[in-house]
């Protein structure tokens, strides 16, 4: 028996087996022998789209553009797709290669009925006509829209300010938006994300503005609704000096909060938003997961009131951290922004037991700290602590001082399970070293020394550095590189 007869006899399940354990170069084969299978593998290929390149970009999308009659059985590549992201940069791409590709792309977008899952980043190439596109095609079946718009200056003719003029399509499914602005929004654009955000304020589950215009004014965009109903998470990137917390709407459901922004600094001639005392209790009463600067901790958890928030994980000055635990230290975005202080930080930190959680996930990084006076400093605050994450930005003061942290720290932090004080990647590519920890046999005796003065043995990881980490076995430590584990 062929082997096209016998794939013919298998079921769709099996088939979609055989494509998941098979190589590349397998499975183009197989779908080419066999009417069957192609039938049944193609949407497995074409459902989920990621273009990283250009040049990859360009011919999938000619792929996806071209007419259904000239494909394998008149199929229609782009109606199999479900998710779509364009990420890629290439500033070199001008003339009839950026008209081509735009052109490819507008034709596959305007296909693509089942779309659910719609990101588009790229530089150049996010103009209204191309947004439009995709935003047609798939109005019913669109759940999560990510996008950076490009201002007018990459529009292709006055057709792309426009388009919006009549467009009113309604998203029964869309429950998460993520908008990241480089540049001044052109009107066009501004009003359609109002009504966009306006008509979905009830329904809307993630929602994510990262705006690095500092002359845009986010008000009218945030303020569509007088409340956000059915939120959970909420990401707020904004260098406007006239953001203001206090400002949002209500947003009862929200459980994860994420607000980098920046704050007047004593000495600096640039302005930058004021610290509020606190934010309103109206405003996330059922927080649990808060990222933001040292700065604004405290306005969450003020002192004096009815009601706390129950706030159980607290990422400062986010992010630092990859989903490994592994310390990511991203410097600065901006020049003129000092790196947190350790005596800042610290007074910060003594809000931490007003939370109705309470906090037991803290990660925060510092310029430098004192290793003698670390374990004092934390104690108070870190009792209902599991985990704790310190990012250094240089070597620690007194460092001998370490192997005390289990009388001074961890004798008080009776739920404390996992313990990061590291340096950065190496591939952060800083001028200069850490050293602290950089003698694999000190960090084993700072860790039997622990035990040893520790009244709770619940330390079951540390980490020193970016390249490893200590896990408790039975028979003691175990160190784990990083790269062995990848």
């Amino acid at each position: 028996m062929s082997t096209p007869t016998t794939l013919s006899a298998l079921p769709t399940e099996l088939l979609y087996i055989i494509a998941q354990v098979s190589t590349a170069t397998d499975f183009l084969s197989l779908l080419l022998a066999n009417r069957n299978i192609n039938g049944a593998l193609t949407p497995l290929l074409y459902g989920s789209i990621i273009l990283k390149c250009y040049a990859v970009a360009q011919k999938c999308t000619d792929t996806l553009s071209n007419d259904p009659t000239a494909n394998f059985d008149g199929r229609d590549l782009a109606a199999c797709v479900w998710s779509f992201t364009v990420d890629f940069q290439h500033y070199g791409m001008f003339g009839e290669w950026r008209v081509r590709f735009r052109n490819s792309l507008e034709i596959a977008l305007g296909r693509m009925s089942g779309l659910q899952h719609f990101t588009f980043y790229s530089a150049y190439f996010g103009t209204p006509r191309t947004f439009i596109s995709a935003l047609r095609a798939a109005a019913s079946t669109l759940r999560t829209l990510g996008f950076r718009p490009d201002e007018n200056v990459w529009w292709e003719d006055e057709t792309d300010a426009h388009v919006f003029d009549e467009f009113r399509l309604e998203f029964p499914e869309l429950n998460s938006i993520a908008l990241t602005l480089f540049d001044d929004l052109a009107q066009p654009w501004y009003a359609f994300f109002q009504y966009l955000l306006a008509s979905r304020s009830k329904y809307l589950r993630t929602l994510s503005i990262t705006d690095y215009w500092e002359r845009l004014t986010l008000a009218p965009l945030l303020r569509t609704t007088t409340a956000w109903s059915a939120l959970e998470e909420l990401t707020l990137v904004i260098l406007n000096s006239n953001f203001s917390v206090a400002d949002l709407p209500p947003a009862p459901n929200v459980r994860k909060l994420t607000i980098d922004t920046l704050f007047k600094v004593p000495g600096k001639a640039r302005v930058r938003a004021p610290i509020p005392d606190s934010i309103p209790g109206h405003l996330f009463p059922n927080l649990e997961h808060l990222a933001c600067p040292y700065q604004l901790l405290p306005a969450f958890l003020p002192p004096d009131v009815e009601t706390q928030r129950p706030i159980k994980i607290v990422c400062l000055d986010p992010p630092y951290f990859d989903p490994n635990r592994r310390v990511k230290w991203a410097t600065s975005r901006f020049t003129d922004w000092p790196l947190p202080q350790w005596a800042d930080v610290r007074n910060a930190l003594t809000c931490l037991p007003r939370s109705a959680g309470p906090v037991v996930d803290l990660s925060f990084c510092v310029d430098g700290l004192d290793a003698a006076t670390l374990g004092n400093d934390l104690s108070w605050t870190a009792r209902s602590l599991e985990r704790l994450f310190i990012a250094l930005h240089q070597d620690p003061d007194n460092a001998d001082h370490l192997g005390h942290l289990g009388e001074t720290l961890f004798a008080y932090t009776p739920k404390l399970s996992t313990f990061v004080l590291s340096d950065v990647p190496k591939e952060a590519s800083f001028e200069w070293t850490f050293v602290f920890a950089s003698d694999r046999e000190q960090q084993n005796n700072w860790l039997e020394e622990w035990e040893r003065n520790a009244e709770s043995g619940t330390l079951r990881e540390v980490a020193f550095t970016a390249e490893c980490r200590w896990r408790r076995m039975e028979h003691g430590w175990v160190v784990h590189d990083y790269k062995e584990e990848e």
